[in-house]
């Protein structure tokens, strides 16, 4: 996932934990999943892609 490739490192520890928290949170409501793979990522689901559109 390129934001957290160029721009994690920028974060300090309390930014950090809000994403993380904010990546559980919407995992949790079924907008986004995880995907498994040579590079792990995220996925909006079609749950959360309804919701933009």
């Amino acid at each position: 996932m390129w934001l957290l490739k160029d721009y994690w490192r920028l974060l300090t520890l309390q930014e950090k934990g809000n994403f993380n928290q904010a990546v559980s949170d919407l995992i949790k409501k079924g907008l986004i999943e995880k995907v498994n793979g040579s590079i792990p990522t995220l996925r909006l689901t079609d749950k959360g892609a309804d919701l933009i559109c």
